[in-house]
């Protein structure tokens, strides 16, 4: 790997271990098939979960005001 390369891949590395954080999701293909199908249907799935939880989080804090 060039140098510059090497470099860019070590300063991304770094960021992504301070400012990343990986959750992960388990699904299995027969019981959660619907799940799954609806998911690779999105074009945006991650950004489709964080929106459910963000108004979950929104819903959730307006029924304890």
């Amino acid at each position: 790997m060039p140098v510059d390369k090497q470099k860019q891949y070590e300063r991304q590395t770094k960021w992504d271990k301070e400012n990343r954080r990986n959750v992960v999701l388990r699904l299995v293909k027969t019981t959660d098939a619907d799940l799954l199908e609806y998911l690779d249907s999105l074009p945006n799935k991650q950004g489709y979960i964080k929106s459910l939880i963000r108004a979950d989080m929104e819903r959730k804090k307006n029924e304890t005001e």
